[in-house]
């Protein structure tokens, strides 16, 4: 036992190091103020958001670039609370155009017939996607202005961060802590030249790009993945792929507030993983299921195996010195890494790996009021 722990912890430690050393070959985007020639289509689905919507339609409001540069396209996505009327009302007096569009469900996925629609209806090149829950910088167009007209990008990435609401609670430092390392994981994997996630919140691409490769046909089936299955399109195609590292491109959001969401929320992402087909994306997640899994093996080994208890406290410290490193990584687009609750994090993530996995292998899941299958 005590040799495959040492070899899972190098081997962890190696992937690690391999996704940090990319994330430094990724550039921060620095500009002088660009001038704005790109028009965007930004396209955001919702349902039933009331609630939520006030943050991302002030946002909105304060976004600087050129009226008419963009345009903003919602999808009504069969919503039975007052989200119409407090969208009218709140962008009454807007300066750019907006448009409310009824969601046409011709697949099991919602939101992909909701970003299909959209883009079908849209007047601009480039598409831009975000969500309902979220809050956008007001330099947001123009750090996206600013990377396509110097790289001349087809497809841009770029970050996403908790923080709409302050990070107050362990659920919250848990997702915060979460999601910091998988924004390491994300953008080291661009600078490897071999990208494995992207995510919807914050995500750009060209719209005949997304015509030429036939938007989300071949996963219209799987109810999530709107994102990953397009980056997946977009290396395929052999896509001009870009990542906006920069803390004028990040979007913020709002963390689940109860458990149950929480771990919902997981179900959805972990429930796409299989018909996702990324070599480097499976190697990495099973190394990272694989070294929180050994840690319950070996707390458990403790009772029931008669194992040292030594192996278990090195492994553990061993890895929440790694893991509190790697997340440090993210400081200079995030500005600040959350720290409270972190050991406790460490020693509730791998149960929460377990029971995702479990919750994903039963193949269904409820999100926004609505039943999924696997």
């Amino acid at each position: 036992m005590m040799i495959a722990t040492v070899i899972i912890g190098l081997v962890y430690l190696a992937t690690l190091l391999y996704f940090a050393n990319g994330y430094k070959k990724v550039s921060l985007l620095t500009f002088k103020e660009a001038p704005p020639k790109v028009g965007f289509s930004i396209i955001i689905p919702f349902r039933n958001e009331d609630r939520r919507l006030q943050p991302l339609l002030a946002s909105l409001l304060e976004l600087s670039y050129p009226s008419e540069l963009l345009e903003v396209l919602f999808i009504d996505d069969a919503s039975t609370d007052d989200s119409v009327n407090t969208i009218n009302t709140v962008l009454k007096h807007a300066p750019f155009s907006y448009r409310i569009l009824k969601n046409q469900l011709d697949s099991q996925s919602p939101k992909k017939a909701a970003i299909t629609l959209g883009i079908s209806k849209a007047q601009f090149d480039w598409i831009l996607t975000t969500d309902a829950d979220c809050k956008l910088p007001d330099t947001w167009l123009g750090a996206f202005n600013a990377i396509i007209n110097s790289e001349s990008p087809d497809f841009i990435a770029a970050p996403v961060r908790f923080g709409i609401e302050p990070i107050s609670g362990f659920l919250s430092h848990f997702a915060q802590n979460e999601a910091f390392a998988i924004l390491v994981t994300t953008i080291g994997s661009y600078g490897h030249d071999a990208p494995i996630l992207s995510n919807g919140a914050n995500l750009a691409y060209k719209k005949v790009w997304f015509n030429q490769v036939r938007g989300f046909e071949g996963n219209n089936h799987i109810a999530s993945g709107d994102d990953v299955f397009m980056l997946q399109k977009a290396i395929a195609s052999d896509a001009n792929i870009a990542y906006l590292k920069s803390p004028l491109a990040v979007v913020q959001t709002k963390t689940e507030s109860s458990l149950k969401g929480f771990l919902s929320q997981r179900i959805r992402w972990a429930s796409k993983t299989t018909a996702v087909k990324n070599r480097a994306a499976t190697m990495a997640a099973a190394i990272i299921v694989l070294t929180n899994l050994w840690f319950l093996t070996l707390f458990v080994a403790i009772f029931f195996a008669s194992i040292n208890s030594w192996y278990f406290a090195i492994f553990a410290i061993f890895k929440m010195i790694v893991d509190l490193w790697y997340i440090s990584k993210v400081d200079n687009v995030m500005s600040t890494v959350p720290s409270r609750h972190f050991g406790l994090v460490q020693i509730m993530y791998p149960l929460v790996i377990l029971f995702v996995i479990l919750g994903s292998l039963l193949g269904g899941y409820k999100w926004k009021g609505r039943g999924f299958k696997k």
